[in-house]
């Protein structure tokens, strides 16, 4: 039994760990999008779980084809793209983790920590505690499954929850007055994708570090890029009810939410605004 859980955020580090606290025999193999897929390595009819994370629509058909696969996602451009009957649990609405305990235990056994952790990533930051406990777990060494389960399993059981939400709530502060003075001598407006985007060359980055910037009236959306191992790395967001970036993201070979998503591009080709900078 494998599982493979996405390894760049919260999300999908949670997801994995709830596989591994039902499944204490499963190993565990931390995937982002663009790392090459062991396929190799999985045997005929192996149970395979797939949380946060998706492959391209041939792989994964393949994978269902090999392997006795349950997918766990809630990426709208990958539920979209990929065809139906693959065994798991989908949905737009719920996070990766809130899926993957959902799928295991049932919804209303939910630990608070998976909750926190999800209504942050489906964009449901309509109370403190939610940003609190994202940043409390970023400040956090590790938080991988397979190397910090000990820490999922304090968590799940309701230990360090509310020690971790004080120590965030202290980081918070630090971080939304840092990302205020880095937004503000670094962002500038420009066209991204045919939309009128405030870009940060700063990766990666989450939609908070556009709050003092971001103006409604003048950008529809928010950028953030970097450069790493040969290519851009690009994410997109915007506010609830804008432009669907996930819908934006998948015109260029990449996908992912709504509100939050992202690509790999060799160029960056981004436009300039008449008077503005390039960046």
């Amino acid at each position: 039994m494998k599982c493979f859980y996405h390894s760049r955020d919260l999300d999908g580090h949670c997801a994995g760990a709830v596989i591994l606290y039902f499944h204490p025999a499963c190993e565990m193999i931390g995937m982002d999008y663009g790392d090459p897929f062991p396929v190799e390595d999985i045997g005929p009819g192996e149970v395979v779980f797939l949380v946060d994370f998706s492959l391209p629509v041939p792989q994964m058909i393949d994978l269902d084809e090999r392997a006795e696969l349950v997918w766990i996602d809630h990426h709208l451009s990958a539920i979209e793209a990929v065809p139906p009957g693959i065994k798991g649990l989908r949905s737009t609405r719920f996070s990766g983790c809130e899926l993957a305990w959902t799928y295991l235990r049932g919804a209303r056994f939910m630990p608070r920590a998976v909750s926190l952790l999800g209504r942050y990533d489906v964009w449901d930051h309509s109370f403190d505690d939610v940003l609190s406990f994202q940043y409390g777990m970023r400040a956090l060494p590790e938080t991988k499954p397979d190397r910090a389960f000990s820490l999922w399993v304090d968590l799940f059981s309701g230990r360090k929850v509310d020690s971790i939400l004080a120590d965030g709530a202290v980081v918070r502060r630090y971080v939304v007055a840092n990302d205020k003075k880095v937004a503000g001598l670094m962002a500038f407006s420009c066209v991204v994708l045919g939309k009128v985007a405030v870009a940060i060359n700063r990766w990666p980055a989450s939609a908070d570090m556009f709050e003092s910037v971001f103006d409604p009236g003048a950008h529809e959306i928010m950028v953030a890029y970097g450069y790493k191992g040969g290519r851009y790395q690009v994410s997109l967001f915007s506010p609830a009810g804008g432009v669907n970036v996930g819908a934006l993201a998948k015109t260029v070979g990449g996908g992912g939410h709504a509100n939050a998503a992202g690509y790999i591009s060799d160029n960056l080709g981004f436009e300039a605004l008449p008077g503005g900078a390039r960046p």
